[in-house]
């Protein structure tokens, strides 16, 4: 008898709302909404609906996509949560992620919640709120270091890749866990190729930060806007399922790797 899986979100239940986490530009939610508006226009319409806009940071555009996307938003500053408490951030990411929640629940009832651009480490107890978290990370995941772990994570992922000598980078989107970027893959984008420049010296700094800025700004167009999106609709459609001991699948075939933008199943 075969394992017994449990889709992320039963597609019966119909339309998935979707709470969309931001702490900066909120480019990548804005592209969710485009992403709604244009399948609202085909017959089968838009299976996910994004309704509000949590932000962390004060200094991000929260205001702004809120007002774009034409949805309610919550807002709790980090570093004035942080002073206010006088907290260190390890101290304070419980507390700060329970306040949050409790704000949260004030405005919605949202079982998924899409990380773009969020910069904070998600304590556990705050991810079990949500039925399913998926973040969009400018690197690609399934690449290992020598030690078996991860190679490309974090906030300098994008650095990391190019300096490593690969020849594209992408991003994906991954299960959220209380491990930063280690959660299971879920989608993959298309590659963005590296441009070094004759002169490139991965043990330049400045160069190396420039460098991976720039190739984050194009990947946030062909990598982080299509990648994200669809992930959010395959999500929606009940295509992706999991079984008890943490493998995830699409269409009941195993995916270590994730999909490709078509649903193929990535090798």
């Amino acid at each position: 008898m075969g394992e017994t899986l449990t889709p992320l979100w039963y597609h019966k239940y119909g339309v998935m709302d979707v709470l969309g986490f931001m702490s900066r530009s909120g480019t990548n939610l804005l592209k969710l909404g485009d992403n709604q508006k244009l399948l609202d226009t085909l017959p089968d319409g838009c299976p996910y609906r994004l309704v509000g806009i949590v932000s962390n940071e004060k200094k991000s555009k929260v205001v702004e996509v809120a007002a774009k996307l034409e949805v309610p938003f919550v807002l709790l500053d980090k570093f004035e949560f942080r002073r206010e408490w006088n907290l260190t951030r390890d101290q304070a990411r419980e507390p700060f992620h329970e306040e949050l929640y409790n704000r949260i629940k004030r405005k919605f009832d949202c079982p998924v919640a899409a990380l773009g651009g969020y910069m904070d480490i998600i304590p556990k107890s705050f991810i079990q709120r949500f039925r399913a978290m998926e973040n969009v990370h400018p690197a690609q995941l399934d690449v290992l270091d020598a030690f078996g772990k991860r190679a490309y994570i974090g906030d300098d992922a994008t650095q990391k890749v190019i300096a490593s000598g690969e020849e594209y980078i992408y991003s994906t989107v991954h299960i959220v866990t209380e491990k930063v970027d280690d959660g299971p893959i879920l989608v993959v984008s298309p590659p963005v190729r590296i441009q070094r420049g004759k002169n490139y010296d991965p043990t330049n700094l400045e160069q190396r930060k420039n460098l991976g800025e720039l190739h984050q700004n194009v990947l946030k167009y062909i990598g982080d806007h299509t990648a994200f999106p669809r992930a959010l609709e395959f999500t929606a459609r009940g295509r992706f399922s999991y079984d008890s001991h943490g493998n995830y699948y699409f269409d009941e075939e195993r995916i270590p790797k994730g999909v490709t933008l078509d649903g193929v199943v990535r090798t």
